[in-house]
């Protein structure tokens, strides 16, 4: 390839086009040596990979290759880690080792630094072969400033921060392409032969690129050259078996993608005990373990014309706005088309644009379930045909081109001016302008990268469509169809007005600081529907923040119900039981038919230093435990909560944490890969039902002194008292209330004296060993009042009573159930 760039540069290159090349040449390399544009790629195999060939010249997974990644971390890496496992417990990297076995060379030179010079400079060469294919029609400046342009006015630049085969994958295909045209042009062998070696070690890098080259192939045949053809298949498989080949040998394993390949986010092999034997990995994609499907599928046709549509105008994935020089090369080819003495004179552009039309709809059909990449691409990663489309290019013109350069200006330059950030969070400029106005791809819905504003269910997910909470989109997928959605939506701010609309029908309300209110939306229909279910739009409009979360009405509303609201992790599984990290800062709702008492039963650890949990009740301060410390995984402490007052409806429950949360990838140096920010680990958290019961809007109550903790008895809330214990009554009138509850005594019978808050004796009963219903009027006074329960005859300890055959040391006088004020 060297000779031929030599050859087609033998005309001098104008000094004003030598400056800009060098120009070109120093910034991409300096780029490539910025300490923060490190970048995490889709996978560590083929970081650690590189590491590997360069370090031990092997392709296997050892434990020296875990600790020098760890050692040498590139950003958050070593996370999403491909094995394949074989018979005898030996793991190999799951991916191919071409883009490793060239980059290994730069690591050993340069470190981490070193694998994004080698994207650079392919990029670099990228341009360069595009300026020696446009200068053959256009003047030497025009043909340097287009193939500049075309390359980094596209997305393919923030890929040069990736350590990953994107970059890798485009310059073997514009090489082919480059080198083909000069074959195709001169019918030299020595070409055929040069673009055969690349086409091999293209598909080896990515099987569906071979899709891309067989019009090239077939044209051989085309032309009754049959020799060339024979040389050009025989060449590509002396490649392609020769690496696949050599991977067989060493792994068992006929593919890069095949055997038991195993994903790891963390625990891995050889790490913090786990092995080939004490095993975490999950089974991942394999082509020879029936795992294919869940790549490729082409059961549902219904998605092709959506994901064709997408694929050139979708807000994630469209080639429209992520690489808009394509679509000019593209229109540029058509306009030519138009002419029949055109396309006989250059054939070539129609071989192009059949390879890319082919390549495209394999992408759009075979691999439907997830043509752009996976959930963290920016644009569509797997868009590696993008620099065929540069040979679709003749002669340039401006009134032409100047469109779509003010569009690259639009959509493309504010991506690429922070790649890094805009790699971290590949969804946050969709929400902006011009973006938000382009149409989302709900075929591909699962792999879009919004999993950060994501809540996820039994048989639902919400995705937010932005992170302003004030006016927003939510798009909700189900599993199985349905024609109403019960919400709750709270907000902590005052006098919050909040519009929503569901297929153009609104729905308004009003909510006070701290409140929430269910909202049932019916008569809803989903704006797509394809196998993997249906997916439902709804828009949020408010002059405050607001949350929202989906619930079933049926269970939500039937009893007192617990739901976790925004600033959780996910679900865990700590040997056996469920766990979850908050953040800093996280919610609890809560539901209560009636205005009632309810204790808050929960065990928490804190994460590696101890911190301070702060709790509110709908916006006023309930707990506060300054004294949680760190502590191993399975030696959570109990937190002792007092009772709490429910109101009717929902409340919202606050927990806060002052010294606030740490990722454990930053906190162990990298020897964790968990990128989550964890403050405090819950578990077993449980809503119980308390024995006081509220009925009227205008009163609350709550439980004072004297009283033991709550009991579960055959599923009715029970408290002792002692001999004396105060209940606490707030009133916003006077006014006369009845006072009703179930009461026994313990051991003997007792009586049982009701006093008000100047000590005056309101009523009295006898109370017996079985329970009896009591009712007496109360008189309340605007404001706070108490009520002394007071029993003569005194308490009696369990322990006592029964001469050390009970170890209760409490002292028992009355036992209550369902006290309700009315």
């Amino acid at each position: 390839m060297t000779k031929l760039i030599n050859m087609k540069l033998n005309n001098r290159i104008p000094r004003s086009a030598s400056a800009i090349l060098l120009v070109l040449l120093v910034f991409l390399c300096a780029i490539s040596f910025i300490p923060q544009a490190h970048r995490w790629g889709d996978t560590s195999s083929y970081y650690m990979q590189i590491q590997s060939i360069a370090e031990d010249h092997d392709i296997q997974y050892l434990p020296n290759d875990i600790d020098r990644a760890i050692e040498t971390r590139f950003d958050d890496l070593p996370a999403g880690l491909f094995l394949i496992k074989t018979e005898d417990g030996k793991y190999f990297y799951g991916k191919e080792y071409s883009y490793a076995l060239f980059a290994s060379p730069f690591y050993k030179l340069f470190g981490n630094n070193g694998i994004l010079l080698f994207n650079a400079l392919m990029f670099y060469v990228m341009i360069l072969m595009g300026y020696i294919y446009l200068r053959e029609n256009n003047g030497d400046l025009k043909a340097l400033c287009v193939s500049i342009v075309f390359f980094l006015m596209s997305t393919a630049f923030v890929y040069i921060f990736w350590i990953h085969a994107e970059i890798y994958n485009m310059f073997l295909i514009m090489s082919v392409f480059f080198l083909w045209n000069s074959y195709f042009d001169n019918n030299k062998r020595e070409y055929l032969v040069f673009t055969s070696i690349i086409i091999g070690i293209a598909a080896v890098a990515k099987i569906p690129n071979i899709v891309l080259f067989m019009p090239l192939i077939l044209y051989e045949l085309y032309r009754y050259r049959f020799k060339n053809f024979a040389l050009m298949v025989l060449t590509i498989a002396i490649v392609v078996f020769a690496f696949f080949g050599y991977f067989y040998l060493e792994t068992g394993s006929p593919s890069f993608y095949g055997g038991n390949r195993m994903s790891y986010i963390s625990n891995f092999p050889f790490l913090n005990g786990y092995n080939e034997i004490n095993e975490a990995g999950s089974p991942a994609f394999s082509v020879t373990e029936g795992r294919i499907g869940a790549l490729i599928n082409t059961d549902n046709l219904k998605t092709i014309p959506y994901n064709l549509f997408y694929y050139f105008f979708g807000r994630f994935t469209g080639v429209m706005w992520y690489y808009p020089m394509a679509i000019f090369a593209l229109i540029s080819a058509l306009m030519g088309f138009g002419r029949i003495d055109y396309v006989k004179s250059d054939p070539k552009k129609v071989l192009i644009l059949l390879a890319i039309s082919i390549y495209i709809l394999f992408f759009v059909i075979i691999i439907g379930n997830n043509y752009l990449g996976g959930n963290h691409a920016v644009g569509n990663r797997y868009f590696y045909v993008y620099p065929a489309f540069l040979f679709l290019l003749g002669v340039i013109r401006y009134r032409m081109l100047i469109p779509f350069l003010l569009l690259t200006v639009i959509t493309v330059a504010p991506i690429i001016a922070d790649p890094i950030e805009n790699s971290e969070r590949p969804d946050l400029h969709t929400f902006i302008m011009p973006y938000k106005y382009f149409p989302i791809e709900y075929s591909q819905l699962i792999n879009l990268p919004l999993w950060a504003l994501a809540q996820r269910g039994e048989i639902y997910e919400i995705y937010a469509l932005g992170t302003d909470k004030k006016h927003v989109d939510y798009l909700i997928r189900t599993k199985l169809k349905v024609n109403s959605f019960d919400l709750i939506v709270y907000s902590y701010y005052n006098d919050t007005t909040i519009q929503l609309k569901a297929n153009n029908h609104p729905y308004q309300m009003t909510l006070d600081r701290y409140n929430a209110k269910m909202i049932i939306i019916e008569d809803i229909y989903p704006k797509y529907s394809d196998e993997n279910g249906y997916i439902y739009k709804i828009s949020v409009k408010s002059n405050n923040n607001v949350d929202m979360k989906l619930i079933n009405r049926s269970s939500w509303t039937s009893d007192t119900k617990l739901l976790y609201g925004h600033g959780w992790h996910g679900l865990e599984d700590w040997d056996g039981t469920p766990t979850r990290w908050m953040g800093n800062n996280a919610t609890l709702l809560i539901n209560s038919g009636e205005n009632r008492t309810a204790e808050l039963e929960l065990q928490v650890l804190s994460y590696r230093h101890p911190r301070t949990l702060k709790i509110y009740l709908n916006g006023l301060p309930w707990i506060q435990r300054s004294d949680l410390p760190a502590k191993d995984f399975t030696n959570f402490v109990k937190v002792d909560a007092p009772p709490m007052n429910l109101r009717n409806g929902t409340n919202i429950i606050t927990f806060y944490v002052p010294e606030g949360c740490v990722s454990p990838l930053d906190a162990t140096g990298g020897k964790n890969s968990d990128p989550r920010c964890l403050s405090l680990a819950f578990q077993e958290i449980k809503l119980v039902r308390d024995i006081l019961i509220v009925d009227e809007e205008s009163m609350s109550a709550s439980l004072g002194d004297g009283w033991h903790y709550l009991e579960d008895w055959s599923g009715a809330p029970s408290r002792w008292m002692e001999n004396d214990a105060i209940l606490m009554i707030d009133s916003e009138e006077n006014r006369t209330a009845e006072l009703s509850f179930r009461a026994r005594s313990y051991n003997r019978p007792r009586t049982l004296e009701l006093y008000d808050s100047e000590d005056n004796l309101i009523g009295e009963a006898a109370i017996s060993e079985n329970f009896r219903e009591i009712k007496m009027p109360i008189e309340l006074e605007v404001g706070a009042n108490s009520i002394r329960l007071h029993t003569p005859e005194g308490c009696d300890r369990p322990s006592e009573v029964s001469e050390g055959k009970s170890k209760d040391g409490r002292c028992l006088s009355l036992a209550f159930q369902e006290v309700k004020i009315t």
